[in-house]
């Protein structure tokens, strides 16, 4: 990505006292990034413009270009010296800036390789904003009628997080079904990775998922969509089926696939993904107990797991769901809600072992978490919540910060 620099430097500081230090920090960022020192009017040939507070008695200045900076939509980061009282100007600008209720501003002051590491970040969240510039999320019918707390505006999603939205009827799915030959199916099937056991579904239960699978996949590429949700339980009845293998299969080639047209729980996926590049895992919690949270659904990705297998689904006892094992190891929970998605929940915790329960969704996974239940108690963001192998409980607090959206915590309800 392109830096730009936009030095401000105070009319009574001696131009030969400065230039020193400031080149030198200057030079040591150019080792390291694309850098290029420009003029306000210029921001638009950059990627993440820096405002470099040289020295102290800038503020008046910064104004003069904050209408440049706002209008160019990129976030606003300030650098300090550290010398000729850049930080106490810096301060002031950073409290002004908050006035005008403007979030998301950094500030890069401390030591080189801090700084270095604090623009790496920038760059890394900048490059998911963009890819959420560009993604088209597809809600497939609308959220299931018991996802009371699930719907959000869409208008002002876009408006804050840049996605699109493209609204598809529930009946394309079941029109597609009609279209795919015999032979498509079966060799589709054998692309998948095999189940280490079956049972409940027969072959013509394997095969009809593998069809709503592939009507999925046609929709995806007729409408050019990123991820989708569906209103899964409306399929039980037309096909006496359920997408449980097909939102497996789609996680498993990099599309967020989620049930019950549950957009929020999708959009965590989505952000998950963005951080990690990895599929990840829908589940209800569905038992609390002092020695961890068991979390269960029927559409775990098999990339996920360390061994699958088919049964039916589990609340009608039809189709096809997926019973994976989860091997033991660090997890992610998240789960990002609100109108505007707004409010965000995660914890880091730690995979234990399970005895599986025919009362519980086809996988369940049991999840040791670090900072207790308090939230689950008293202020859960829904009932879905998303689990994604490995700790990455820094770099989602990060980005949720970038984007300006607020924790839910159990210190912040007292």
């Amino acid at each position: 990505m392109k830096i730009g620099v936009i030095s401000l430097v105070s009319d009574v500081h001696n131009p030969s006292a400065i230039a020193g230090n400031s080149n030198t920090i200057l030079s040591l960022l150019k080792q390291s990034f694309e850098i290029e020192e420009i003029n306000i009017s210029e921001i638009h040939r950059v990627d993440i413009p820096i405002v470099f507070i040289v020295t102290g008695g800038t503020e008046h200045k910064f104004k003069k270009i904050f209408p440049g900076l706002l209008h160019s939509g990129k976030p606003i980061t300030l650098l300090s010296t550290g010398s000729h009282n850049s930080l106490p100007a810096c301060l002031e600008i950073l409290y002004w800036i908050d006035k005008q209720g403007i979030k998301n501003t950094l500030l890069l002051h401390g030591s080189i390789d801090s700084i270095k590491e604090k623009i790496e970040k920038r760059c890394h969240h900048i490059e998911i904003a963009e890819k959420l510039n560009k993604m088209n999320i597809g809600v497939i019918g609308k959220p299931s009628d018991w996802l009371i707390s699930s719907d959000v505006n869409y208008d002002n999603v876009h408006k804050k997080w840049g996605i699109n939205f493209t609204f598809i009827e529930l009946h394309e799915v079941l029109e597609n079904m009609n279209i795919f030959l015999p032979t498509d199916i079966k060799e589709t099937l054998l692309k998948f990775p095999p189940a280490g056991y079956i049972d409940g579904p027969g072959e013509k239960d394997i095969l009809e998922a593998v069809k709503i699978y592939l009507s999925l996949k046609k929709i995806v590429t007729d409408y050019r969509l990123s991820s989708l949700t569906l209103r899964c339980f409306d399929l039980l009845k037309p096909l006496n089926n359920t997408g449980c293998l097909a939102l497996s299969r789609l996680n498993d080639e990099g599309i967020p696939a989620g049930c019950e047209g549950d957009t929020p729980a999708l959009f965590t996926m989505v952000i998950n993904r963005l951080i990690t590049g990895n599929p990840t895992f829908m589940a209800n919690p569905s038992q609390i107990h002092e020695d961890g949270i068991i979390f269960a659904h029927c559409t775990v990705p098999t990339s996920m797991v360390q061994s699958f297998g088919y049964e039916t689904h589990f609340e009608s006892g039809i189709g096809v769901g997926v019973a994976g094992t989860f091997a033991p190891g660090p997890v992610t929970i998240s789960k990002i809600n609100g109108d505007d998605l707004d409010h965000y929940y995660v914890a880091a915790g730690n995979i234990t072992t399970i005895n599986a329960s025919r009362n519980f969704c086809r996988t369940q996974v049991k999840i040791k978490i670090l900072q207790g239940y308090d939230y689950f108690f008293k202020f859960p963001l829904g009932n879905h919540h998303i689990i994604s192998s490995g700790n990455h409980l820094t770099m989602f607090h990060e980005l949720m910060n970038f984007f300006s959206v607020r924790a839910k915590s159990a210190r912040k309800s007292q």
